[in-house]
C-alpha cells in the first residue's frame, strides 16, 4: 500500500503536471511522485465519514433551531449536540465524536418516550433516523481511535484532502483524453 505524502507541495506538483503528462501511464510521470490512494484506506474511510457528521451535524442545528422557533426557545439548549458533531468531523476529533453520540443517545430516549406518550409515525420514523446517525458516528469515533497521530494529523491538516482531489483530477484528465 502507497503512503501517504505529510506536504502538500506532491499534490500542487501533480495538479501543475497533470495536463502535461509525458510519462508512462502506469508508472506516471519521471519528474514527479504520484501517490495513489486507495479507497480502502482506512484514512480515506474516516474522512468521508467526517464529511458525513459534519453534513448530519448541520442538519441536526437546523432542525434544533426550526424546534425552538415553533414549541419552544428552550430547545436552543440542544445547540451543543451539533456543535461537537460539527466539530468533531472537522477537526477529527474522538473526544466530541463521544460527545455528539451521548447527545443521539439522549436524543434517542427521548425519542422512545415520544413515541411512548404519542405514538405517530414520525416518533417512529424519527427513531430509525437517530439509530442510523448514531452508528454512524460509532464507527466515525472507533475509526479515528483505530487511526496513529500521523494519520490524525494528515486528516487534520487537509493534506490527505488535497491528494483526494488531485487525485480525481487525474483521473478525470486521463478519462477525457
Amino acid at each position: 500500500m502507497a503512503t501517504i505524502a505529510t506536504s502538500a507541495a506532491p499534490v500542487q506538483e501533480a495538479y501543475i503536471h497533470h495536463s502535461t503528462f509525458s510519462g508512462d501511464l502506469e508508472t506516471g510521470p519521471d519528474d514527479i511522485d504520484l501517490t495513489v490512494i486507495s479507497a480502502d484506506s482506512i484514512s480515506v474511510q474516516i474522512w468521508s465519514l467526517a464529511r458525513s457528521v459534519r453534513s448530519l451535524s448541520m442538519i441536526d442545528c437546523f432542525f434544533v433551531m426550526l424546534n425552538a422557533m415553533l414549541f419552544h426557545p428552550g430547545f436552543l439548549c440542544l445547540l451543543w449536540g451539533p456543535y461537537f458533531g460539527y466539530s468533531a468531523g472537522r477537526h477529527y476529533n474522538q473526544k466530541h465524536a463521544a460527545v455528539y453520540a451521548i447527545y443521539y443517545v439522549l436524543k434517542l430516549v427521548g425519542d422512545f418516550i415520544m413515541v411512548t406518550y404519542l405514538g405517530t409515525l414520525f416518533s417512529i420514523l424519527s427513531i430509525m433516523i437517530d439509530m442510523f446517525i448514531f452508528s454512524l458516528m460509532m464507527r466515525f469515533r472507533r475509526g479515528l481511535l483505530a487511526l496513529n497521530e500521523e494519520e490524525i494529523n494528515q486528516l487534520q491538516s487537509g493534506a490527505l484532502e488535497r491528494m483526494i482531489i488531485a487525485q480525481s483530477m487525474r483521473h478525470q484528465a486521463f478519462v477525457w483524453r
